[in-house]
């Protein structure tokens, strides 16, 4: 699966998060991270190899909680993709 990240999806991605009741900061950092990881990108689309050449260079570049966080916005980001595109909907039981 490759993923493409847009203003529209962060956009939505965004809405995801305030709907969730994320912190302002969460949201804050959560885009941060997002934008630093589509900068890495340079336009190129992500797949699985991609990530994990990622997460090897942030492993490197910054403290391990730094990039653990940096991770821990692209893995709520690429949840958000899987529930937007295959969304299900709760079972309802009659009694």
């Amino acid at each position: 699966m490759e993923i493409v990240l847009c203003k529209a999806s962060l956009t939505q991605f965004k809405q995801f998060l305030w709907n969730a009741e994320k912190s302002r900061a969460t949201v804050e950092k959560y885009l941060r991270d997002l934008h630093r990881f589509e900068e890495y990108l340079c336009g190129e689309a992500a797949d699985r190899e991609k990530i994990l050449q990622y997460k090897e260079e942030i492993g490197r570049k910054y403290a391990i909680s730094s990039a653990n966080s940096m991770l821990a916005a692209l893995n709520a980001y690429l949840h958000f993709l899987v529930l937007k595109a295959y969304p299900t909907l709760s079972l309802h039981f009659h009694r």
